[in-house]
């Protein structure tokens, strides 16, 4: 099932688990966005996966809160800006998976 939004997708889970119901709930967004929310939530995953390129911060990777075309924009104009914007959200998104490990999460 795919959700429009975390809202969507984290309702979703929670009535699957009351109900005792496998679900497979698929949210298309940015793990740099998206894992730090769910963390801050409480939400303990079952698994969390990581596909990024991160050794190329600049083709790579899309930092947090940036679109696609921003990114496109940044490879040419400030490829410095995108790479120091890549380090930034790659410490997010890495702290929320460890958190998500500490509390038992397979990462």
């Amino acid at each position: 099932m795919i959700a429009p939004d975390l809202d969507t997708a984290l309702n979703l889970i929670h009535e699957a688990v009351a109900e005792k119901r496998a679900i497979s709930v698929g949210l298309v967004g940015n793990a740099a966005d998206i894992y730090p929310k769910i963390e801050a939530r409480g939400v303990v995953p079952d698994i969390v996966t990581d596909q990024t390129s991160a050794h190329d911060l600049v083709y790579g990777y899309i930092p947090k809160g940036m679109s696609l075309d921003e990114v496109r924009r940044l490879r040419e104009e400030g490829p410095a800006q995108l790479m120091a914007a890549s380090r930034a959200s790659i410490v997010d998104h890495v702290r929320a998976m460890l958190a998500f490990q500490k509390k038992g999460t397979a990462t």
